[in-house]
């Protein structure tokens, strides 16, 4: 049986041919998950976007630019008391509330 063996310049091109792999396959492994990272953050950062224009319209939804009602001054009945009891008002004729006009 013959023995065959390999020139030690093979032997050395053959380690470094699966070290080169090794090497590729580590830099693989890498860029993948670097786009995996990539991607996640892009698809949280469109999530958040997407809650922040909710919050937005949710809060233009309820936006009032006059506040809330019952603000200014109290009506009036031509003696200059305050009118508390509306009814009254809507019940009173225009020529008896002229200063209301």
């Amino acid at each position: 049986m013959k023995c065959t063996r390999l020139h030690p310049s093979l032997i050395i091109a053959r380690l470094c041919h699966s070290e080169s792999l090794l090497v590729e396959q580590h830099r693989r492994a890498e860029l993948e998950a670097q786009m995996k990272a990539r991607e996640e953050a892009k698809k949280k950062e469109k999530a958040d976007r997407l809650q922040e224009d909710l919050k937005v319209h949710r809060e233009a939804a309820r936006y009032d630019p006059w506040g809330r009602g019952g603000g200014g001054a109290p009506h009036q009945s031509p003696t200059g008391q305050p009118i508390s009891d509306l009814h009254q008002v809507a019940t009173m004729s225009h020529a008896k509330l002229p200063s209301l006009l």
